[in-house]
């Protein structure tokens, strides 16, 4: 992976790591699509590693020392500690270095977070969502012959979430609706607009705007999804730059 190879015996050893802790929880755990999923993560973890060294992000040997000290402290003693590794087929050595990219993992999320403005513009919405464009037209004329927008939603919106709130989606910087073309659409509008039919893949949506802050901060739940967003973003363009051989038996 990038130069850097992932041996047999690693891939092996986590897979079983993957396998017992599937058992653990009453999981299925056989089939191709699980060795899949384990080559994937070390893929990535070596992907992490590499782009931490590029970005200048390093984990000290003294914080290792800090976290398994921390670790066996959690567990009880320095013999509970080793049963548990014994337990996860691993050798000291083999977890420092798991444990070492688990840390550069976390700084990297930590450095990505960090970009994710705490302030952004953000638009104040509702919306009404039908199964069918037909029904989506009917109201959008009751709207536009001056029926209530948030009676209607109470009456027709599928979306149980924001229905009885009369359709209202709160505040929302963009990135962090579920349908992209609702929120294209409602920073689209002016205050007090509303829009034709939108189709997405929850059906048909009608969405009026009903307020804009230039300068809103984001709110703790939406901040963290946006952050998480920004780490897969992250993530996703990694793996487009990789050169990633996969060698078979």
């Amino acid at each position: 992976m990038n130069g850097e190879p992932i041996t047999q015996e690693a891939f092996l050893r986590e897979l079983l790591r993957y396998e017992a802790a599937q058992q653990a929880l009453d999981r299925d755990a056989a089939g191709a699509e699980h060795q899949v999923l384990v080559l994937d993560t070390l893929i990535e973890m070596v992907m992490i590693r590499q782009a931490a060294a590029a970005n200048g992000v390093t984990v000290s040997e003294q914080q290792v020392d800090a976290e398994i000290d921390r670790l066996k402290q959690y567990g009880g003693d320095t013999q509970s500690f080793q049963q548990w590794l014994e337990t996860n087929l691993y050798q000291e050595p083999e977890f420092r270095e798991t444990l070492h990219t688990q840390m550069l993992v976390q700084a990297m999320a930590e450095r990505i977070a960090a970009t994710v403005p705490e302030t952004m513009t953000q638009v104040h919405a509702r919306h009404i969502v039908v199964a069918d464009e037909t029904t989506a037209n009917q109201v959008l004329a009751q709207l536009q012959q001056g029926t209530d927008f948030a009676t209607l939603a109470r009456e027709t919106s599928l979306d149980e979430s924001t229905r009885l709130g009369g359709g209202d989606l709160g505040y929302f910087p963009q990135g962090f609706l579920l349908s992209p073309e609702v929120e294209e659409a409602a920073f689209g509008l002016q205050i007090g607009e509303t829009s034709g039919v939108i189709r997405s893949a929850f059906g048909y949506h009608i969405v009026q705007v009903t307020g804009r802050d230039p300068a809103r901060p984001v709110a703790t739940e939406v901040l963290q999804r946006l952050r998480e967003q920004a780490f897969q973003r992250w993530l996703f363009s990694l793996w487009d730059t990789a050169v990633v051989e996969r060698y078979t038996q």
